[in-house]
């Protein structure tokens, strides 16, 4: 089993002193800076780090897009300027793109070669080092003037899938269109570079930053579109390996739902089966890891031999108002229902160096364990229950459980505990709007749970929030799929806002 750790490009040059980070981390853009960016990923129990080198521009010395200083004007006054407009704060943030922009260039200038250093480095430290390119990213496409955005974006509205819309919807419509053959080449000859310049142990298409190819209603008649690109960057992972004389694995992160990649033109499963990609990693988008991934169909799907890593993102969330940082206890609860229904490894998104989750001395210790199953099995968990987060338009998200549970009526939540380990003891948790009624009636798998003290002190999101918790019967809880019903008997309806499973280990 193995651990992979996405990390992006923001973390490492951007400012992330302020709100909503506060990290006490300023690092310094040379040698000993990238030292110990790495020193705190590669821990053992860590396999792999990919490390973002682009999004609509380059974080390095580009030929194939521009670097992300290009056009970079430094006043006398000490103010950054992009075509005569000073660069601006990101959305009132202390993350300036003056700072962005600046620490990318000097880190080109202090040393020689950055990504070399890092792949020497991570190999010293016994972890692979890759690449993970973005494939369609359009941060801050709100604004076409800023200095993040491509001259290929910004000067051909028409390549874009719906520029239309550009003032009526979020970013996504402002992504590029691939059945451009413009666009197609564009990001073909960043992955040629890619390959020609670093030395790396896998390269990452990373199809989720941003999950939209082609313009609305063409994702199905394209699909073998991108099917071509994937052909061509196999055929360059092959020349490398030859080159390097080492293999250089492919994975592809990729929506959360088999039929939503297929939806967004990606031919996932069909890939693996031509052997194009050696690993897949189903991936929420951003709002929160996800409870119901089908890993079990994924697994089902894929090819023998294709790895299986699933992600796991920086928040949790019942729904879009009720969410809140992840805790290692959450992603130990994910990552055991994930092993579970057969996953190979775990994939973290947004765990990083200088944008943890709750707590940065606690996600380093989680990095050690969460690539193995076993060390989960002795480890205290929480089971959230998280709605799905579609990507694919025309088609709605799924909540969490039905929140509104009527007079006289019941609601059931569905959770895979993992494997339930021997001696542990359990509770239902349930997060209501309001106390929870006498009369209302708790079941696990048919078997009543009677109100229990909740756990210690437990983080949850912060909004109005009555914590209800039922102790469930030994042997109970089963490994897999689980499933708590809420009966409500009274005349009032139940608002509920939160629903998990919390596992305690004797450690």
């Amino acid at each position: 089993m193995s651990l992979y750790i996405n990390d992006d490009a923001w973390c490492f040059f951007a400012n992330r002193s302020g709100a909503p980070w506060h990290s006490p981390i300023v690092e310094t853009m040379d040698e000993a800076g990238l030292k110990r960016h790495i020193d705190y990923y590669a821990v053992p129990g860590v396999t792999g780090i990919l490390f973002n080198p682009n999004a609509m521009r380059a974080f390095f010395d580009s030929r194939a897009f521009e670097p992300l200083w290009k056009g970079l004007e430094e006043g006398d006054d000490g103010k950054a300027r992009y075509q005569g407009r000073e660069l601006e704060t990101r959305c009132g943030t202390p993350e300036d793109f003056a700072t962005l922009c600046r620490n990318v260039k000097a880190l080109f200038q202090n040393v020689k070669d950055p990504y070399r250093f890092r792949y020497d480095y991570c190999r010293k430290k016994g972890v692979e080092m890759w690449i993970s390119m973005r494939m369609n990213d359009v941060h801050y496409a709100d604004d076409p003037t800023r200095i993040m955005h491509g001259e290929l974006w910004r000067k051909h509205p028409e390549y874009r899938r719906a520029a239309y819309k550009e003032k009526y919807s979020f970013w996504f419509s402002q992504c590029l269109d691939y059945g451009e053959k413009a666009v197609w080449d564009h990001h073909f000859t960043l992955v040629r570079e890619y390959f020609e310049r670093f030395e790396m142990d896998g390269f990452e298409l990373d199809w989720m930053r941003s999950p939209f190819y082609f313009k609305p209603g063409f994702a199905e008649p394209n699909c073998g579109l991108l099917t071509e690109f994937m052909r061509g960057v196999k055929h360059l992972a092959r020349e490398a390996a030859g080159r390097r004389g080492h293999p250089v694995k492919i994975n592809v992160r990729v929506p959360s739902h088999p039929e939503e990649a297929l939806y967004a033109g990606l031919d996932v499963v069909n890939w693996c089966r031509e052997g194009l990609a050696d690993m897949v990693t189903p991936s929420p988008y951003f709002q929160t890891s996800e409870s119901g991934l089908p890993v079990k169909l994924w697994r089902q799907l894929l090819p023998d031999g294709v790895a299986l890593l699933p992600c796991l993102e920086q928040h949790v969330g019942s729904s879009l108002p009720v969410r809140m940082k992840s805790t290692p206890e959450i992603d130990t609860g994910f990552a055991s229902s994930y092993y579970q229904q057969g996953a190979d490894g775990i994939y973290l998104f947004n765990h990083l160096y200088r944008d943890s989750i709750n707590d940065w001395e606690s996600q380093r210790k989680l990095y050690t364990f969460l690539g193995s199953a076993g060390a989960l099995s002795r480890k205290s968990r929480r089971h959230v229950a998280t709605y799905h987060e579609c990507m694919v338009e025309g088609i709605s998200g799924r909540a969490a459980f039905d929140d509104n549970i009527p007079a006289n009526g019941s609601v059931s939540v569905r959770l895979n505990g993992g494997s339930i380990p021997a001696g542990s003891e359990s509770r239902v948790l349930l997060g209501t709007a309001v106390p929870l009624p006498t009369s209302a009636e708790i079941r696990l798998n048919t078997v009543v749970c009677m109100p229990a003290p909740p756990p210690a002190p437990l983080p949850l999101p912060e909004v109005p929030l009555e914590l209800n918790a039922f102790s469930v019967p030994a042997g109970t809880l089963h490994d897999g799929e689980n499933l708590i019903e809420i009966i409500n008997r009274s005349d009032a309806e139940i608002r509920l806002r939160w629903a998990e499973i919390h596992i305690r280990v004797g450690e």
